[in-house]
C-alpha cells in the first residue's frame, strides 16, 4: 500500500485513530489521517488490486529480499505485487510475533514458511475489513453533533460523497464486487495452502458483505434513497434470496451460518429505510401530498418495484419489506393503493412478518447499543408506529408478538422519549393503551412494556409511575361473587363493594360501572374507577405470600409470572433513578419477603428469584445494612460454621444453603445462570456499601467464599445457552475482588481477619486462583478469534472477553501487590515465577502469555494492563523475568518498542511501558539491557556505545525533546522517571550514551526552567533527582559535564532554585483532602531533599551564602507551617525536618543559615510544645538536632542579643524535654529523641552562660534537675539507653560549671541519685573484652563532675566528693593501675579523668587524711604507681611501640625483650639517650602526649601531698608531718608493675623533658622533607614538658629538703642524697643550659613557685637539717638573669646551696 497515503501503512491502526478506540486522540492527528487516507475511504476493498503482469516484472526489478515469498503470497491473495509486499512489511511491522533476525529461517523452511503464508492471508483480509470499518464509523456519527469528533467526520464524509453520490455508487459497486468473488482454489492457484484457505475465505467474504450492507444502512440513515437504487437493491437482495443464496453457501461451517441471516436483516432494513417509513408516518400529519413521495416520482420504477414486489412473498424476510411497501401504497394513496396494502399486508402477515422483526431484534447485531442496534429499532419503531396509526392492532396479527416488539424498540431513550412526547392516542402508545385495558385481568403487557420503559432512562421511569398510579379502570373476570346489576348493552352496575384479592387492601368501590366483554377463558368486565397499579402489584405479591404460605409446593404459574413482571419492572425503574427506593419500598420489601418462602420450595422459580435478588441488589445501594440483614435471615444465601481463616478460606466450614442447591441442581443443568448473576450483584452493591461497617460480617464473607469456591472456580466449565452469560459471571465475580482489593481498610482490634485478606488468601491459594491464571493465560490469539467471530466490531464475546481479560489482569496485579511478604510463596506466584511452565516446556509460560498481549491492539487497555502486571511480576520476582520470557523476550521486546515510539499510541500505553522499564532497571538487569539493546563500538582507545534499532532509549529521547504543548505531560513524565531510575540504578552504559547525546542536559533541565510547572510536578522531580544522581556521581567539578554545570549555573543565576524553593513551599501548603491520592507533592520534596543535599556538599557548585539562608528559611518556614496545622501530613513534616538539619550540618558556620534556624527556633519550638502529644517522634528529632547544631556552631560576637533570644525559648525546651521523658516509650526514637532534646538543652545553656540567673530559674520551676538525676540513675543501674545517660552527664557537667546552677545541682541530690549508680558504669577491663559501648565514657564523665563541682562549689561540695572517694575508691585506683596492663585510648582517658578528681581532691588532703586516711594513703600510691609506669614508658619508646601493635600485658614480654632494657637502664641521665627512634608511629605520638598530659596531673597531685619549698627554710616547721612521696633512689625507672617512685623516676622524666625540647628545636629548624614526623603540636608540647619539667624539679627539692631536715635519716642516706642528686641536677641544668644557649626559646617561667617573689639565693641546708650561712663550691656556668630562666636559676642556687 504504499501509494494509499495512510500512516503507517495498516488499516488497522488507521482504525483505532479514527474510532479512537478506548482513548481520544488530539483532533489535528485525526484532522491529518483523515486527509491522507480520503481516496482510500472512497475506494475500499477495490483499493486492493489484482496482480498482473505489469506489477509483477516491475516488482522483481525493484525488490530483492524475499522475493519468491512475496510472490507466492501474491499468487495466493491474487494480489498486486507490489501492494503484496507493502503488505507483508505491514504485517512484519504490527503483527508478526516471532524474531526479525528469524524471518529468513522461516521463510527458507517450507513447514514454517506456510504458517507464514496463512498468516500473513488472515492479516489480509483483516485488513480489508478493517478499512470498511472505518468508513462505516465515520458514517454512524457524521452527523452526530455532541460527538467530539463531529466536525472531522462530517467534513470528511461530505468530501467522499461529492457529487451524484460518488460514495454510496462505491460502496454498492464494492458490495457486487464481493458477492462475485469466487474462493481461492487448486483451480485458480498452484499452492497447497489454497484449499485450507476455502473455508475461511467464505466467511471473510460474508463479513465484507455484511459490513457493506451496513456502510449502506448507515448512508441511508441520514440520505434519501433513489428509486433506482432501491430498485436496483431490491432485485439484488432479492436474487440473493436474502442472504440465503450465497454461491459459496456449502463452504460454510454451521457456526458461521449466522451471517446469512444477519445479511438478510441488514438487507431488510435497508430497504426498509429506502422506503422512508418516518415521511409516511409524518405524511399524515402534514397532509403532505402523495406526489411528494421519493419512490413514487417515476411511474416506471414504481411498476417494476411492484412487479418486483409480486413475486416476493416466500420467505420471512420478505414480510417486512412486503408490509411497508403496502403501507407506502396506503398512506401515499397510490393507484389501487388499498387493494395492493390490504393483499401485500396479509401476505406479509403469513410470512410471520413480526415474529421475523422480534427475532432480529433478538439477535446480534441489532440487540445491543451499537448504531446499527439503534438503527434497527428506530426503523422497526417507525414500521410499527405506522402501522398502528393506520391499522386497529386486533388486525396485524398476534398481540404477544407487539407487545414484545414494543418492549424491545421501547429500551432505547430516544423511542421511549418520542412515545411519551406523543402521548398514548397514537403510534406505539396505543399499544401500551391496549395492554392497560386488560389489566389487571392480563397485567404482564403493562409490566413488561413498563419496565421496558422505565429501562430508558430516568425520566421515562417517573412517567412509568405516574402512569400505574392514575390508572382509569380495573379489568378481571366476573364470578359468582360480584353482585352486579345489568344495565344493557353489556353495561353493568357494581351494587355491592368487592375486595378483588384475598387482601382487604384494595376494593372495588360500589355504584360503578363496568363494560363486559369475552375473554379467552370466559366472560370479562371492565369496572371504570380510579385505580393505583402500584396497589394491584402490592396484592399480586401479597396473594402469592399467601399461596407460598398455605402449599409450598404448588404455586399458580400465571400467578408467580405475574409477580415475576411486578420484579421486573421494581429493578427497572430503581435501576434508572435510585431515588425512588423509599417511594417504592413497600413492595421491594415484600419482594424480599418472598425470598425466604422461595429458598423453602424444592423446584423455585428461578426468574422470581433472580428478579427478587435484582431489586435487593439496587436497594442496596442505598440501604446495604438492612438488605443484607433481611437476605441473610431468608436462608437463601451460605453461612459459616468456623471462625478460623484457614478453615473459611479452605472452605471446610461453609454451608452453600439454598443459593447452591439453585446453581448446582438447576441452573448448570439448563445452562441459565440469571439467579447466578443476580447473586453477584447483589454481592457486589453489598460489599461496596458496607465496606466500612462488615469487614468480618460472617455472612458476607460466606458468601464472598462461595462465589469464590463454587463460583468463579469453575464457571469456565459450564455448559451456557448464551455465552455471553459465561463472561458477564467471570466479570461480576472479578468485579468483586477488584472492589475488594481496592478499598483499603485495616483490621480492627475485635477482627482477627479482614474481608481483603479473605479474598487474597482465597485467591492465591485454593482453585480460584488457577481460575483466575487461566483467564489471564487466554492468550492473544484467542482475543482476536473471538474479535473476528463477533457479528459487530463494537460489541460481543470478543469485547466481553476483553473485559474479563482486563478485569483480571488488574485483580492479579492487586493480589501480587498487597500479598504479605512474610507468607510462604502461593501456587499463583509459583507459577508466575518458575522458570518454566508448570505443564511442561511445550507451554508458553504464563507470563510470557501475559507479555505478548502488547501485540493486541483492539483495545489499548489491555496491553497497558498487562504491562502494569508485568511491572508488579518484576518486583515480586527480581532477576526471572527475562527467563519466563523465554525465546520470545526478543521479540515481545520489538513490540514494546514499537508501540512506544508510534506517534499515535495510546498514551497510557506508552507511559505504563516506561513505567515497566523504569522498574526492570531496578529489579530486571537482564532485561533491562535486552530493551536498552546497546552494543559497543571497536574505538581502539576507549568504549563507546551506540544505540541498536530497538532500544528503548530512542523512543525515550523523543519524548524528552518533544515540545511540551504538543506531548502529554504524563507521558513525559513516564519519559523522564526512566532517566532517573538509569541514574538511580547506575546504568552506566546506559548514562553514558545518554551523556553524549547533543543538549541532553540542556532538554531535561528545561523542565525546571518552565514558567508554568503545576502540570510538570512529578516531572520536574525525577529531573532534579537525575541531576542530583548525576553530581553525586561526579562528585567533583572537573568531571562533571560542562552542559549541566553551565545549566546549574544558570539556575543559580537566574534564582531558579530559589523558585523552586519558593514552589514547593506553596505546593506543601496547599491542602491535600480534595486529592488523596495524589503523591505529586511529596515526590517532589523528596527529590528537592536529594537536590538541595548534593548541592550542600558544595563538590560540583558553589552555592551563595545567601542563597543558602533563604533555601533553609524556606524550608523552616514549611516547618513551621506543617505544625501549625497540628502536625498533619506526617511525611511531608519529617522530610522537612530531615533537609533542615542536613542542611544546618553542612551550613553550620554560615551566617546566613544561623540566622534562618535563629529567626524560625522560637516559632517552632513554641508549636512543637503546642502539639507535643501529636507530633511525630523523629520530627521532633530533626529538628531539634537542627537548633541543636545552629547553637554549637553560633559565633561570640552577637553573644548578647542571641542569648537573650534563646533564653526566652528554654521554657519551650524544658516542656518539650519534660513531656519526652515522661514518655513511658523507651524505643531507638525516643531514646534519640531525649538525647538530642538534652542536647540542645546542654549548647542552650553553654551558650547562655552569662544569664544562668533566668535559666536556672526554669530548671527549677520544671523541676528539671531531679528528672533528669532520676533518669541519669535508672539507665546506670538497668545499663540501658547509655546514649542518654551520656548526654544526661554532659548537660549536668555544662551546668556545674556555672556556680548557681552548681549549687542547684548539688541541692537536687546529685550525690544521691548518682554516686552508687555510676559504679555500675565502671567497665572492668580484665573481665570485660567486648564491645563496651558509652559506659567507659559515661563513669568518666562522673568524674570530671565531681571534679568541677569540687572546683567550683569547693568546701560545701567536698563531703560529697569525699563520699564519692570512698565509693569509687577502688574504681579510681583500678581505672590508674590498668595503664600498666593496657594502653587503649579508653584506658588513658579514663585514667586522666581518675586523675583529674583525684587532683581536685588532692587540694584538701587535710580534710582527706582526716576523714579518709586509709583511702588517701592507697590512693597517693596509686598515683605514686602511675607516674613511675608512664615514666618507664615513656623512656623507651620502641618498647612502647610494640604493645602498641600488639597489645598484651607486660608479664607476657619475653626475657629477651626485657633483659638488655633492664642491664641498660642504670643511669637516670644516659637513660633515655639509646632507646629513641626516628620515625615514631601516629598512634606513639598519640600515645605519648597522653602520658605526658597524665603526669601532668599525677605531678599536681603529689606536689599537693607535699609542702612549699619555702616552708621548709622555716625552722618551726615539724616536718615530720610529711610523708615523703619520693623514695630513696636513682636509677632509672624499671618496667615493674609494683615500682616504687624514686628520684631517679623524677630526674629521668626532667631528663626526658630537656630531650624533647631539643628535638622540638630540631625539628622546628629542619625542613620538613626531613623531618616529617614532629611529635607534637610545638606550642602546646613546649607548655606540657616545661610543666612536667619545672613541677618535677621543684618535688625533687622539696622532697630533698624534706629528707635532709628529717633527723631519723641516717646520715650517710642524706651524704648519698647530696651526692647523687647533686650530680643528676648538675648534669640536666648544664643540658639545659647548652640548650638555653642555642638560642632555643627560653622557659615560659616556673608554676611551681608559690609565692610572687622568686628566691635567687636559698639557704644552704647542713647535713643536719640546719641552715649553714656559706656557700662549700659554685657551678662553673651560670643562667642568665632573664626572668624566663629565673627557676633554672633557683635551681643551680639549690644545688650550690643545698646539695654541695
Amino acid at each position: 500500500m504504499s501509494d494509499s497515503g495512510i500512516c503507517y501503512g495498516s488499516n488497522k491502526i488507521l482504525w483505532q485513530v479514527i474510532s479512537s478506540v478506548s482513548v481520544w486522540k488530539p483532533k489535528d492527528v485525526l484532522d491529518t489521517e483523515l486527509k491522507n487516507v480520503n481516496k482510500h475511504l472512497l475506494r475500499g476493498v477495490s483499493y486492493y488490486e489484482k496482480a498482473s503482469n505489469a506489477t509483477t516484472e516491475k516488482f522483481k526489478r525493484e525488490t530483492n529480499e524475499n522475493k519468491d515469498f512475496i510472490l507466492k503470497l501474491s499468487e495466493i491473495l491474487n494480489l498486486d505485487a507490489l501492494q503484496s509486499r507493502d503488505l507483508f512489511s505491514t504485517y512484519l511491522l504490527y503483527e508478526y510475533q516471532g524474531l526479525q533476525s528469524e524471518l529468513k529461517n522461516v521463510i527458507a523452511e517450507e513447514r514454517h514458511s506456510r504458517t507464514l503464508l496463512i498468516e500473513v492471508w488472515k492479516y489480509y483480509h483483516n485488513e480489508r475489513l478493517y478499512i470498511l470499518r472505518c468508513l462505516k464509523h465515520l458514517l454512524s456519527y457524521w452527523k452526530d453533533e455532541t460527538h467530539p469528533y463531529y466536525k472531522s467526520y462530517h467534513e470528511c464524509i461530505e468530501s467522499l460523497a461529492g457529487e451524484k453520490s460518488k460514495l454510496i455508487e462505491s460502496v454498492q459497486q464494492q458490495y457486487e464486487a464481493v458477492c462475485a468473488a469466487t474462493p481461492p482454489t487448486i483451480d485458480s492457484s498452484d499452492c497447497d495452502v489454497a484449499e485450507r484457505l476455502g473455508c475461511r475465505w467464505v466467511v471473510y467474504n460474508l463479513k465484507e458483505q455484511l459490513e457493506l450492507l451496513q456502510i449502506m444502512l448507515l448512508y441511508y440513515k441520514d440520505e434519501t434513497m433513489l428509486p433506482e437504487s432501491f430498485l436496483r437493491l431490491l432485485a439484488l437482495f432479492k436474487r440473493q434470496g436474502f442472504g440465503q443464496r450465497q454461491e459459496n453457501k456449502h463452504l460454510l461451517e454451521t457456526a458461521s451460518k449466522t451471517l446469512l441471516t444477519i445479511i438478510g436483516n441488514v438487507q431488510v432494513l435497508i430497504l426498509l429505510k429506502g422506503i422512508h417509513l418516518e415521511w409516511l408516518f409524518q405524511c399524515q400529519d402534514r397532509d403532505s401530498e402523495p406526489s411528494e413521495y421519493h419512490l413514487l416520482a417515476s411511474e416506471d420504477v414504481l411498476r417494476k418495484i411492484n412487479n418486483c414486489m409480486e413475486g416476493m412473498g416466500e420467505v420471512q424476510p420478505h414480510g417486512p419489506v412486503l408490509l411497508a411497501w403496502g403501507l407506502a401504497h396506503y398512506v401515499t394513496q397510490a393507484p389501487r393503493g388499498t387493494v395492493v396494502a390490504r393483499r401485500l399486508g396479509r401476505i406479509a402477515l403469513q410470512c410471520d412478518a413480526f415474529e421475523y422483526l422480534l427475532r432480529m431484534l433478538r439477535t446480534a447485531p441489532f440487540s445491543g447499543n451499537t448504531v446499527v442496534a439503534t438503527l434497527s429499532k428506530q426503523t422497526v419503531y417507525s414500521l410499527l408506529q405506522i402501522l398502528l396509526q393506520c391499522f386497529d392492532e386486533e388486525t396485524l396479527g398476534s398481540m404477544d408478538t407487539l407487545y414484545e416488539i414494543a418492549r424491545e424498540v421501547l429500551r432505547l431513550q430516544c423511542l421511549a422519549q418520542n412515545m411519551w412526547d406523543m402521548g398514548l392516542e397514537k403510534g406505539v402508545g396505543l399499544l401500551l393503551t391496549s395492554a392497560i385495558q386488560l389489566f389487571p385481568l392480563d397485567p404482564a403487557p403493562v409490566l413488561r412494556i413498563g419496565a421496558a420503559l422505565a429501562s430508558a432512562c430516568q425520566d421515562s421511569a417517573e412517567k412509568v409511575i405516574g402512569c400505574l398510579h392514575t390508572m382509569k379502570g380495573f379489568s378481571k373476570y366476573l364470578d359468582v361473587q360480584d353482585r352486579v346489576k345489568d344495565c344493557g348493552e353489556g353495561v353493568l352496575q357494581l351494587v355491592e363493594a368487592r375486595f378483588p384479592y384475598p387482601t382487604e387492601s384494595f376494593l372495588l368501590p360500589p355504584n360503578i360501572y363496568g363494560q363486559s366483554f369475552s375473554a379467552p377463558e370466559g366472560q370479562a368486565i371492565r369496572w371504570q374507577c380510579d385505580v393505583n397499579g402500584w396497589q394491584v402489584c402490592l396484592c399480586e405479591v401479597h396473594s402469592l405470600l399467601q399461596q407460598l404460605g398455605r402449599s409450598a409446593g404448588h404455586l399458580e404459574q400465571e400467578l408467580v409470572e405475574n409477580v415475576t413482571a411486578v420484579g421486573i419492572l421494581v429493578y427497572s425503574i430503581l435501576h434508572s433513578d435510585r431515588s425512588k427506593v423509599q417511594d417504592l419500598a413497600h413492595l421491594s420489601d415484600m419482594l424480599l419477603d418472598l425470598l425466604q418462602r422461595l429458598s423453602q420450595i424444592a423446584q423455585p422459580p428461578l426468574k422470581l428469584i433472580s428478579a427478587c435478588l435484582q431489586v435487593a441488589a439496587e436497594v442496596a445501594a442505598v440501604y446495604p445494612a438492612l438488605v443484607w440483614e433481611k437476605v441473610s435471615n431468608s436462608g437463601m444465601l451460605p453461612s459459616l460454621g468456623g471462625e478460623n481463616l484457614q478453615q473459611i478460606v479452605r472452605g471446610r466450614s461453609l454451608e452453600r444453603s439454598t443459593l447452591g442447591g439453585i446453581i448446582a441442581g438447576l441452573e448448570c443443568p439448563c445452562g441459565e445462570y440469571a439467579v447466578t448473576l443476580a447473586f453477584l450483584q447483589l454481592l457486589r452493591q453489598v460489599i461496596q456499601g458496607l465496606w466500612e461497617q462488615t469487614n468480618c460480617n460472617s455472612s458476607l464473607v460466606a458468601s464472598l467464599m462461595f462465589m469464590m469456591r463454587d463460583v468463579f472456580a469453575g464457571f469456565h466449565k459450564w455448559r451456557y445457552n448464551d455465552p455471553t452469560q459465561k463472561q458477564l459471571i467471570g466479570q461480576q465475580c472479578l468485579e468483586i475482588f477488584h472492589n475488594i482489593l481496592t478499598l483499603e481498610k485495616s483490621a480492627s482490634e475485635s477482627q482477627q481477619f479482614t474481608l481483603q485478606q479473605v479474598c487474597c488468601d482465597g485467591l492465591l491459594y485454593t482453585d480460584a486462583g488457577n481460575t483466575l491464571l487461566s483467564i489471564v493465560s487466554v492468550g492473544v490469539e484467542e482475543v482476536q478469534v473471538a474479535l473476528e467471530q463477533q457479528t459487530s466490531w463494537v460489541e460481543g464475546a470478543g469485547v466481553e472477553l476483553i473485559g474479563l481479560l482486563r478485569f483480571a489482569l488488574s485483580v492479579l496485579n492487586r493480589l501480587l501487590l498487597l500479598k504479605p511478604g512474610d507468607q510462604a510463596a502461593s501456587p499463583v506466584e509459583q507459577t508466575l515465577g518458575a522458570a518454566q511452565p508448570a505443564s511442561g516446556p511445550q507451554r508458553r509460560h504464563a507470563t510470557a502469555t501475559i507479555a505478548q498481549y502488547v501485540y493486541h491492539r483492539y483495545d489499548p487497555r489491555l496491553p497497558a494492563l498487562a504491562t502494569l502486571l508485568l511491572k508488579r511480576v518484576a518486583v515480586v520476582f527480581p532477576m526471572s523475568l527475562l527467563a519466563c520470557l523465554g525465546s520470545s523476550a526478543e521479540a515481545v521486546r520489538d513490540v514494546f518498542v514499537l508501540r512506544l515510539q508510534f506517534p499515535t499510541e495510546d498514551v497510557r500505553l506508552k507511559i505504563a511501558i516506561l513505567e515497566f522499564l523504569a522498574t526492570c532497571v531496578k529489579t530486571q538487569p537482564g532485561l533491562i539491557e535486552l530493551f536498552l539493546s546497546l552494543t559497543e563500538l571497536d574505538t581502539g582507545t576507549s568504549k563507546r556505545f551506540e544505540m541498536g534499532k530497538f532500544s528503548c532509549l530512542h523512543a525515550v529521547l523523543e519524548i524528552i525533546q518533544t515540545d511540551r504543548q504538543k506531548c502529554p505531560a504524563e507521558l513525559q513524565r513516564a519519559a523522564v522517571e526512566f532517566v532517573a531510575a538509569l541514574w538511580t540504578g547506575r546504568r552506566e552504559t546506559a548514562m553514558t550514551v545518554l551523556r553524549e547525546k547533543k543538549k541532553f542536559w540542556t532538554d531535561l533541565c528545561s523542565y525546571l526552567m518552565l514558567d508554568s510547572v503545576s502540570s510538570h510536578v512529578k516531572t520536574c522531580a525525577y529531573v532534579m533527582r537525575t541531576v542530583a544522581a548525576e553530581m553525586y556521581s561526579v562528585q567533583s567539578y572537573d568531571k562533571l559535564d560542562k552542559e549541566l554545570y553551565e545549566i546549574m549555573k544558570t539556575l543559580i543565576k537566574d534564582n531558579r532554585l530559589s523558585f523552586w524553593s519558593k514552589f514547593i513551599q506553596s505546593s506543601q501548603s496547599v491542602d491535600e483532602a480534595g486529592k488523596p491520592d495524589d503523591q505529586s507533592p511529596l515526590l517532589l520534596l523528596t527529590a528537592w531533599r536529594d537536590l538541595l543535599l548534593i548541592l550542600a556538599r558544595e563538590e560540583c557548585v558553589q552555592l551563595p551564602d545567601k542563597l543558602k539562608g533563604s533555601l533553609l528559611s524556606d524550608v523552616l518556614e514549611s516547618v513551621h507551617a506543617r505544625l501549625s496545622d497540628d502536625g498533619k501530613r506526617v511525611a511531608v513534616t519529617k522530610i522537612l525536618s530531615e533537609i533542615s538539619v542536613c542542611l544546618i550540618v553542612r551550613w553550620s558556620r554560615n551566617v546566613s543559615a544561623q540566622q534562618a534556624v535563629m529567626g524560625s527556633l522560637g516559632s517552632i519550638l513554641h508549636e512543637m510544645r503546642v502539639i507535643i502529644a501529636h507530633l511525630h517522634p523523629k520530627i521532633q528529632l530533626a529538628l531539634l538536632a537542627t537548633m541543636a547544631t545552629v547553637v554549637r556552631n553560633l559565633p561570640k560576637r552577637d553573644r548578647e542579643q542571641e542569648a537573650s533570644n534563646l533564653v526566652d525559648a528554654m521554657p519551650d525546651v524544658y516542656a518539650i524535654l519534660q513531656y519526652n521523658m515522661r514518655q513511658s516509650d523507651q524505643s531507638e526514637v525516643y531514646t534519640k529523641l531525649r538525647t538530642v532534646n538534652i542536647c540542645l538543652l546542654k549548647e542552650l545553656i553553654a551558650y547562655t552562660s552569662e544569664q544562668a540567673r533566668t535559666w536556672v530559674v526554669g530548671l527549677q520551676e520544671h523541676s528539671m534537675l531531679p528528672l533528669l538525676l532520676i533518669a541519669a540513675a535508672n539507665g546506670m543501674q538497668r545499663r540501658e539507653r547509655e546514649e542518654q545517660v551520656q548526654a544526661i552527664m554532659e548537660l549536668l557537667l555544662t551546668l556545674c560549671r556555672v556556680p548557681r546552677a552548681a549549687s542547684s545541682l548539688a541541692s537536687s541530690g546529685l550525690t544521691e541519685h548518682l554516686c552508687l549508680p555510676l559504679l555500675a558504669t565502671y567497665v572492668n577491663r580484665d573481665k570485660q573484652h567486648e564491645k563496651q559501648g558509652s559506659w567507659s565514657v559515661v563513669y568518666r564523665l562522673g568524674l570530671y563532675l565531681y571534679a568541677n563541682m569540687l572546683a567550683i562549689l569547693k568546701y560545701s561540695f567536698l563531703p560529697d566528693a569525699l563520699s564519692f572517694i570512698g565509693v569509687h575508691q577502688d574504681c579510681i585506683k583500678q581505672s590508674m593501675e590498668q595503664l600498666y596492663c593496657s594502653h587503649q585510648v579508653e584506658a588513658l582517658l579514663e585514667a586522666e579523668a581518675a586523675c583529674v578528681f583525684v587532683e581536685q581532691l588532692s587540694r584538701y588532703s587535710r580534710q582527706w587524711q582526716l576523714e579518709m586516711p586509709e583511702q588517701q594513703g592507697g590512693t597517693l600510691h596509686a598515683v605514686q604507681v602511675l607516674t613511675h609506669t608512664l615514666t618507664s614508658l615513656l623512656i623507651r619508646p620502641r618498647f612502647l611501640q610494640h604493645i602498641l601493635e600488639k597489645p598484651h600485658k607486660l608479664e607476657a614480654v619475653t626475657e629477651e625483650l626485657l633483659t638488655p632494657v633492664r642491664l641498660h637502664h642504670q643511669s637516670s641521665s644516659s637513660s633515655i639517650c639509646s632507646d629513641d627512634m626516628e620515625k615514631p608511629t601516629e598512634l606513639l605520638i598519640q600515645t605519648q602526649s597522653r602520658f605526658l598530659h597524665i603526669l601532668m596531673l599525677c605531678l599536681s597531685i603529689l606536689k599537693n601531698f607535699a609542702p612549699d619549698l619555702l616552708e621548709l627554710f622555716d625552722e618551726s616547721l615539724d616536718v615530720m608531718q610529711f610523708k615523703p612521696v619520693l623514695e630513696l633512689g636513682f636509677s632509672a625507672p624499671a618496667l615493674e608493675k609494683e615500682g616504687n617512685l624514686t628520684f631517679g623516676t623524677l630526674v629521668t622524666l626532667s631528663n626526658y623533658g630537656v630531650r624533647m625540647l631539643m628535638k622540638a628545636d630540631v625539628s622546628s629548624l629542619a625542613s620538613p622533607s626531613r623531618s616529617p614526623n614532629v611529635n607534637y603540636d610545638l606550642p602546646n608540647s613546649k607548655s606540657v614538658v616545661t610543666y612536667l619539667m619545672e613541677t618535677s624539679l621543684g618535688l625533687l627539692m622539696c622532697q630533698a629538703c624534706l629528707y635532709l631536715r628529717n633527723p631519723r635519716l641516717a646520715p650517710r642516706d642524706k651524704q648519698l642524697l647530696k651526692r647523687e642528686l647533686s650530680t643528676e641536677l648538675t648534669s640536666y641544668l648544664m643540658a639545659m643550659y647548652r640548650h638555653v644557649r642555642r638560642g632555643a626559646p627560653p622557659s615560659p617561667g616556673s608554676s611551681y613557685v608559690a609565692s610572687p617573689g622568686v628566691v635567687t639565693k636559698p639557704p644552704p641546708l647542713s647535713s643536719s637539717g640546719k641552715t649553714t650561712p656559706k656557700f662549700q663550691t659554685k657551678l662553673p656556668w651560670k643562667f642568665s638573669m632573664a626572668k624566663e630562666q629565673a627557676f633554672f636559676r633557683l635551681v643551680q642556687q639549690f644545688v650550690e646551696s643545698v646539695l654541695m
